[in-house]
């Protein structure tokens, strides 16, 4: 074809790629692919395969006759693509506008939005079928996009997604599992790309009495991913909002730590990150709270521990409804830097705990922990036990793997200390691969008197859990300090012993 008499009527560049029958100018060809070496020659005849032919093709509307006019308005419009197998081929849009569409973003067009089609050999088998989908920049070593496909039956595709058109020129690609085997659609040029966003806060240094300091950004999408690391892991950053791009975006600075480090990340290309912005509340006091165990049981301890720059002279305070009220719990008697502080959490089951500390002399210098919830479930420990001695562990260390056994049906019991008087309503057992035939129970004040309060008979059933209901006793439970499980006999031909795993109690 002589291309001669389109060089009036198309852009250098395209009719360059006319010359070299390669639809993609040297400027936005994906940087891991190379230029036939001979221009206007089919790559089957420089390759030697029946692929990677390398053949164009033009994408007419719906209903538009092919003939010599439609032929090259279409290549004025740009809408061509290149393919590696002949019945292959591919077609996509960006806001509306089809590929090889040169334009400008409008003023509130911070976002492109693809629709991307393509088409292929009836994919039953030989590597037909579409395997990724990618979209390329000139100016980037990798792909901005990648959708992979595991689908060997996908021969008609359609995807739809969007980025933030930080690039000037946007090549999209489909691949297939053949070698080479792809499609190569004319680029998007966009004249008005938007700037990668970078931050700052307006204020960086605040104090909890101050205004909401506002977080500025400048360039970026339509939306972005706002992410927080405090200085105790200045490197683990977590998303705290999807918040849309209005320039200007107010922090609740009285629920931070003293530092915080704040960036943008955007949501379509996760790869583009801005800067990172520090704020700094002079007056918070930084308060962390762990414990040994998950989940925090009733009578559990947690570690309060707090820092801050400048010596501190503080009060512990609890609050078990989300901040409405507080109680003194604890003080310090000296000024500190840092603390630790331990909190027993007896009779807290069944509440969420907040915990705050806060200096004496100023309360506005006061940091608060993150909500602790605490279980039903009573923390118990054991005294001693008949037979086993090692069960008065294993059936209170929260580790049900590990059970209480005997080699005999004889009775056999274990002694539960919970600390302080505690109201049970409810009792749970598990057993292991072997239950006894019988069982009782028996509370105590003291550790010395007892009264038994519950029994029963069982069949025999690997890993039964025996669950005994108090609340609707006298009182709504029973009350006790000490309790004793005991067990007795074994099934004779089915099993030679007897095992309690894990004896729970609750509130």
């Amino acid at each position: 074809m002589d291309v001669s008499p389109l060089a009036q009527s198309l852009p250098r560049k395209w009719f360059t790629w006319l010359e070299t029958d390669v639809l993609a100018a040297a400027c936005c060809w994906p940087p891991h692919w190379s230029p036939i070496d001979e221009p206007g020659v089919p790559r089957e005849k420089t390759h030697g395969f029946d692929v990677a032919q390398g053949r164009a093709g033009v994408v007419l509307p719906p209903g538009t006759p092919w003939n010599y006019e439609n032929f090259l308005t279409a290549l004025r419009n740009r809408s061509v693509f290149r393919t590696a197998l002949p019945p292959a081929s591919g077609f996509f849009m960006a806001n509306g506008r089809p590929m090889g569409s040169e334009f400008a973003l409008g003023p509130s067009e911070r976002r492109l939005d693809f629709t991307v089609w393509g088409t292929t050999k009836d994919g039953t088998g030989g590597g037909n079928h579409w395997l990724e989908l990618q979209v390329w920049s000139p100016f980037q070593s990798e792909p901005i996009k990648s959708i992979p496909y595991d689908d060997d039956q996908l021969i008609d595709l359609k995807e739809v997604f969007s980025l933030t058109p930080y690039e000037s020129i946007y090549v999209v690609t489909l691949r297939q599992e053949w070698w080479q085997a792809e499609v190569i659609m004319a680029p998007i040029w966009v004249t008005n790309p938007v700037s990668k966003p970078t931050i700052h806060f307006e204020s960086p240094v605040v104090s909890r009495g101050s205004q909401y300091p506002f977080l500025a950004i400048s360039g970026g999408g339509d939306s972005l991913l706002l992410q927080r690391a405090t200085a105790q892991a200045p490197n683990t950053w977590q998303t705290v909002a999807t918040i849309t791009n209005t320039f200007l975006y107010p922090i609740d600075h009285r629920s931070q730590p003293r530092v915080t480090h704040w960036r943008v990340v955007d949501p379509y290309q996760q790869t583009v990150v801005s800067n990172t912005a520090t704020l700094t509340v002079t007056d918070v006091i930084d308060v962390s709270a762990s414990t040994s165990f998950t989940p925090v049981l009733d009578g559990d301890d947690i570690s309060v521990h707090w820092a801050h720059p400048e010596p501190q002279f503080v009060d512990y305070y609890l609050s078990r409804d989300n901040g409405l009220t507080w109680n003194k719990v604890g003080e310090e008697g000296w000024g500190y830097t840092s603390r630790t502080w331990t909190f027993d959490t007896a009779g807290l089951g069944g509440s969420t705990v907040l915990l705050k500390v806060v200096d004496r002399h100023d309360s506005s210098y006061q940091g608060v922990s993150t909500a602790i919830p605490v279980s039903n479930q009573i923390r118990v420990t054991s005294g001693n036990a008949t037979i086993n001695a090692i069960a008065a562990y294993t059936v209170t260390d929260r580790n049900k793997g590990s059970c209480w056994w005997s080699s005999n049906g004889n009775e056999q019991s274990v002694y539960i200390n919970m600390e302080r008087e505690y109201l049970i309503k409810r009792m749970e057992v598990d057993f292991g691969l072997w239950n006894p035939r019988t069982w009782y129970m028996g509370i105590s004040l003291n550790g010395t008197t007892w009264s038994m309060n519950d029994s029963g008979s069982m069949t025999y059933a690997p890993n039964q859990t025996l669950v005994a209901d108090y609340s609707q006793r006298p009182g709504g439970g029973l009350i006790a300090k000490h309790v004793r499980f005991y067990t007795s006999g074994t099934f004779t031909g089915v099993s030679y012993y007897s095992h309690v795993c894990e004896v729970r109690l609750y509130q």
